[in-house]
């Protein structure tokens, strides 16, 4: 199992079969402070204590290709619409940097130095001390459908349910080297390779 880990969220991934089309089965579990997410009375289809089984209607593994992506370009993507049940999308400060730019010009904030205050720009003091931080942060946001959780969505009025797993680039190595080593297991299991 590779576990994409941040700051309270873990989203745990494994390869859990190929179907008789040839289509890659994962299965996918989140706990939230150590506390699985998902329980039997909000699921509907696939439910397993190790979390819920989805596949991407594909032979070629797209859900590898986007942690490698992701991992390569250090730039945001997206997979909608995963069998129906929720929707992966990660975004980096490549994705934010023009807008938090715009947002910051004209801008000034007092900073205070060893002996005095003074005024600078805003802009190259967050260059200065909080872009190296924003480059390295990765927002990954699961956006799960009523399909998944129906009687989540009865009882909350709801008709998604958001998660928002904020993480690193290290944290993210860390991942996708467990996934491909994952995906090795698997597939020498399978024969495949």
């Amino acid at each position: 199992m590779a576990i994409f880990k941040s700051e309270s969220i873990n989203i745990e991934f494994s390869y859990h079969d190929i179907d008789e089309y040839g289509i890659i089965e994962y299965c996918c579990n989140i706990s939230i402070g150590g506390e699985h997410l998902f329980n039997p009375i909000f699921f509907q289809n696939g439910s397993s204590k190790k979390g819920f089984i989805f596949s991407l209607d594909e032979t070629q593994d797209i859900f590898m290709d986007f942690f490698l992506t992701l991992f390569k370009s250090r730039k945001g993507n997206s997979i909608g619409d995963v069998a129906e049940l929720f929707s992966l999308k990660a975004e980096t400060w490549f994705n934010k940097k023009e807008k938090a730019m715009e947002n910051w010009k004209g801008k000034t904030v007092m900073v205070k130095d060893k002996n005095e205050t003074k005024e600078e720009d805003y802009t190259s003091v967050m260059n200065e001390l909080f872009v190296p931080l924003l480059e390295e942060q990765i927002d990954l946001t699961l956006d799960f459908t009523p399909r998944l959780l129906p009687n989540f969505n009865r009882q909350y009025d709801s008709s998604h349910l958001i998660l928002l797993a904020q993480t690193n680039f290290d944290n993210l190595a860390f991942f996708t080297a467990d996934l491909i080593k994952e995906q090795t297991i698997f597939l020498k299991e399978k024969g495949l390779i």
